[in-house]
This record gives structure tokens, sequence and C-alpha cells, in this order.
């Protein structure tokens, strides 16, 4: 991407907005990581992406890993990227979210992307969550060229 980095994630934003949650394809998982791809790094999904379609399937899929904050630590390692303390906009993150119906294995973290001050943006089944939370784990997405 040549435009600026808050320029991107602003229209990354807007495009979620219109994009109707579909698992396997746009979902709090995928999501956060088509952003660290579009960012140049690796994407840390490529070990689960294509594999889940359901969210009986996507429960499963992490229940196999240790639960999703191991898959996503898998696949933040395979990226490149490094674990932070204090996020900023861009940055990626798991959050503790109350989620409906999605098995043990997925209940309570959801990716996320920060939009900076605190806030975070997840795709949800009612569409773009935006709010202030505080994340259990969050990795650096630095802007990259290849």
């Amino acid at each position: 991407m040549t435009q600026g980095k808050g320029v991107a994630l602003a229209a990354w934003l807007d495009r979620a907005v219109d994009t109707p949650r579909a698992w396997g394809q746009h979902d709090c998982t995928l999501w956060p990581a088509d952003w660290v791809a579009a960012c140049g790094h690796d994407d840390p999904a490529s070990g689960w992406r294509g594999r889940y379609r359901t969210a009986l399937g996507a429960a499963r899929l992490a229940g196999r890993a240790g639960g999703l904050q191991a898959l996503w630590q898998g696949g933040a390692d395979a990226a490149g990227l490094m674990t932070v303390e204090r996020s900023r906009a861009g940055d990626v993150g798991l959050l503790p979210m109350a989620t409906r119906g999605v098995g043990p294995r997925l209940s309570g973290l959801v990716g996320a992307i920060c939009i900076g001050g605190g806030e975070w943006a997840v795709v949800t089944q009612d569409g773009l969550w935006l709010g202030r939370a505080s994340p259990v784990q969050a990795w650096r997405t630095a802007w990259r060229t290849r």
C-alpha cells in the first residue's frame, strides 16, 4: 500500500462496515489477520485459513490448537509479529468479549484491530463493533514494504 497507515486503516474499517461476517472468510479471526498481511507481513492465518466455515468449525480448530490465544500466538510468531504491552493504532490483538454459540474454545476472546487511544474494532455478527477494551494479548503490526 502506498498510502499512510492511518489512511489505510480508516479505509479498512470503512470496508468492514459494508462486509457481512462470514465464518472462515470475514470474521473476528481472519479480519485482523488480513490487516496484518495488508501491512506487508506474512499472513498469520496461513495455517488455519480455509479450514473452517462455521462457528463450530472455528471452535474445533481453536480447540485443537489449545485455544484461540494459542492459535493466534502461533500465527503471530510465524508472521514475525512482536508481542506488545501498549497497543497503538494498527496493532492487532485478542479482546475478552462475550460471544454466543461458538463453543468453549472461542468463547470470551475475539480478534481485533486497535484504532488508537485504547479503542478497538471487531467484526461481529451484528456488524463492526468499535469501543474501549483492554487486550489479553496484542502484537505490533509495523508497516512493511516487500
